[in-house]
Parts: C-alpha cells; structure tokens; sequence
C-alpha cells in the first residue's frame, strides 16, 4: 500500500468524466508499492460486495460515456479516455469486476461532495473512484471514492388535476391516495427545485388496489401516494391559504413536491385544492342513463360518471333552444337548456 500524503481538499471527483484538482500533494510509494501502477479514475461503477472493513468489489457500467480515465501524473487535472482495463484471464467484457481497497487516508465523499466514510457505502451504490490500479493484482488503491448514491437524489415535481381518493387521517401528517388521468401533464423542476418547469412522463404510478375502478378506470388513470406533513402548504382554489380539515375526498388537487423513485411517494410541498370555495364547473358527457326521478347519468368525456340532478321545480326560470310546434305546443330535439337560477 502506497503512504499518501494529502491535504484534505486535494481532488474533487466530478459527476462526469474529470478530476478538478484544488491544491498539491505528494505521493510517497511504500515498500510494498508498485512503480508500475497506473493512475485512473473509473467512473460510475456499481459495487457489488463488500468483501471488509475498508474493501469492497464494483463493476463497470457502460452506459455512461468514457467510464474510464488514465493520468500521467498527479498534478493532472483531466483525465484521457482509455479501454477499461480488462482482470488477465477474463477476454470478454460485458462487466468488468475490480476490488477497491481504502486505507486511512482514501478520501470518502458523497454525492453533493460532503465528507463520507465507508460506512456510507453498500451494495449497489455507484460510485466514482481514483487511485492506483494495479494490473497484476486487478486492484484499485483508492485516493477518493465518491458515493454518487448518497445522498439520495429526488426530484421536485408538479402534478396537475389530481382525484382525492382516500385521506389516512384528518390531521397531518397523512397520505393522500390520489389519481391522475391520463391526459394531465407533469413538471419536472429539477433535483434542486430552481430549474424551469419543463414537461416530463409522468412518474410511473402505483397498482391501483384501492380505487374504484368504475370511477376511476385502470386504463385511464395514475395512482400516487402523497404525504402531507405539517409543513405542507395548504392551498385553496385562490390560492388562499386553507386547513388540512377542509380537504376532502373527491376534491381536485395540484401538488408540488419532491418524488422518491425507490418508494414512489410523493412529499408534497405545496398542495393546492381546486375544488374549495366550491364553484360551478361546466362539464360535457353523453347521457347513459335517465332515471324515473327525473336525474340522469352523464359519462363526462375524460370517463367519469355523474348522476345529474337538475332539480327542475315549478317557477324555475329557463332558456332552451330547439324545434318549437305551436301547433301541438311541443318543444322538442333540444340543443340546449339553461337554468335559471
């Protein structure tokens, strides 16, 4: 193992393909040490085991560009793209397995470049490395390994013209069981918040156990969970503020928040009910259904069946439209009704 001498802000490995180099160190080779041994930074790999205290083995992925990088000396700041170096033995290589050994002075960071330690490191995080690899032993000995995995990256997002299904409980915090047609968008505002809204697929939805599906068909809607806490800001329709209480199943929402792709839940951030104050909506459907009571069943056009009431009484004022015989005094093959109220 080679003696490292580093001060602690020596390297910062980048989240693609460079070294920026913040200061000057020295590398002194212990007895054991290889002169030979190549200076590299291998990038994105997922590790695979953790075989000790201090050692673990990872695999190259491929999906990134120029995941491996070769330096001449120390003091270079950017790497050259070079074939990752294939274990002798091994003669194809969809995967390519190295051990990464730390020592006490392996520099340990997370992803926002915040100190780590190995602890922070399991199975299948990526991460990106640089050290010394040792050809003969297929061994990095590691001067920075970053964890791109931690701190988990989430994404804030917006998700327009949701259905309250189900409310866990009346006061925060609670999850929301809601669902989204198919014909409503999603915003992606980045993973810090601060970027345009730009429009994005929509997060894939949950199983929809739980909702009915003669309201709301599988085939035409999305299922999330949202969790509301108490720092949730909670919005009416105007954008005035409002109490959780006042929420409702079956009202309309808009929710702004941050989405957890691991758990699929949706913390929301600002949560914006656009059914309260109440107010009259136009809607348009087919009539599938008249009743003896006078009401109807309208099947709107995104899929949602209303039963309609139009609680026509005596002295209801009206405005219709249609083909009138004074003859017979029949009005009939009607085009449109307004009621008066």
């Amino acid at each position: 193992m080679k003696k490292l001498v580093l001060p602690m802000s020596l390297f910062l490995i980048l989240a693609g393909t460079a070294v920026a180099q913040t200061g000057t160190g020295t590398v002194t080779p212990g007895t054991a040490g290889n002169q030979s041994d190549e200076i590299v930074q291998f990038n994105n790999l997922r590790i695979t085991e953790i075989v000790s205290a201090g050692e673990l083995r990872a695999v190259t992925n491929y999906d990134v560009p120029n995941p491996c990088l070769k330096f001449e000396t120390l003091e270079q700041s950017r790497g050259a793209s070079f074939p990752c170096p294939v274990p002798l033995g091994q003669s194809i290589a969809p995967q390519i397995v190295y051990t990464i050994k730390t020592g006490s002075q392996t520099i340990f960071l997370l992803r926002d470049r915040s100190r780590g330690a190995f602890a922070d490191f399991g199975v299948n995080d990526r991460l990106n490395i640089y050290g010394f690899y040792d050809a003969d032993t297929n061994t990095v000995e590691a001067l920075i390994l970053r964890n791109l995995s931690k701190p988990k990256e989430r994404q804030f997002i917006q998700l327009n013209n949701l259905d309250i299904v189900s409310i866990s409980s009346s006061t925060t915090p609670a999850t929301i069981t809601a669902v989204q047609n198919f014909s409503h968008p999603c915003y992606d505002y980045g993973s810090e918040g601060n970027s345009p809204a730009r429009s994005m697929a929509c997060p894939m939805p949950l199983k929809a156990t739980g909702v009915d599906e003669t309201r709301f068909p599988a085939n035409l809607y999305r299922k999330y969970v949202i969790e509301v806490k108490s720092g949730t800001n909670l919005l009416d329709r105007n954008k005035n503020l409002i109490g959780f209480s006042q929420i409702a199943p079956g009202d309309r929402v808009n929710i702004y928040g941050l989405y957890d792709e691991d758990t699929q839940v949706i913390e929301a951030l600002i949560l914006r009910d656009l059914s309260k104050p109440s107010q009259r909506e136009i809607v348009s459907g087919t009539i599938i259904q008249v009743n003896a009571d006078g009401s109807f069943v309208l099947r709107t056009d995104s899929g949602e069946e209303f039963t309609v009431n139009p609680r026509l009484v005596t002295g209801l004022r009206v405005e219709l439209q249609g083909f009138v015989d004074r003859v017979s005094k029949i009005i009939s093959d009607l085009t449109r009704l307004l009621i008066k109220r």
